[in-house]
């Protein structure tokens, strides 16, 4: 009941969004998300695709070579590391997919703070000079 409600508030606001690009809506498009293709163009749909799938690879590439070097010592076959490296037992197993994808966003989210703070010393930089 209260989800039929939430669905009957959203109606308006997306039979609104439907009318101005000036199509008739669906049902399909009664729930809470539109999708790209339906209020976009098929060009911008499209480029959309492609920009979510290269960063899903990017992702699941990332995640699998980690995986596989600290757990092998190897990446696509070729051994890396000496003979004297002891792969890391929990790389290979399901918690060490948690483990890398909690090391890889505190990487990235270490990129961006770095990144921000340089913008910020930058623009304090360029407030600063005469």
């Amino acid at each position: 009941t209260e989800l039929r409600a939430a669905k009957a508030s959203c109606r308006p606001r997306i039979m609104q969004l439907a009318t101005i690009k000036g199509m008739k809506a669906p049902s399909s498009l009664w729930t809470f998300g539109i999708s790209a293709s339906r209020v976009k163009s098929v060009r911008f749909a499209v480029v959309d695709a492609l920009g979510m799938a290269g960063g899903f690879l990017f992702a699941l590439f990332s995640l699998g070579a980690v995986r596989e070097l600290l757990g092998e010592g190897a990446l696509f076959g070729f051994k890396l590391f000496s003979e004297n490296f002891e792969p890391w037992v929990i790389m290979i197993l399901p918690p060490g997919g948690f483990i890398t994808l909690g090391l890889l966003l505190l990487f990235f989210n270490w990129l961006k703070e770095r990144k921000d703070r340089l913008a910020q010393h930058l623009d304090q930089m360029e407030i600063e000079a005469p």
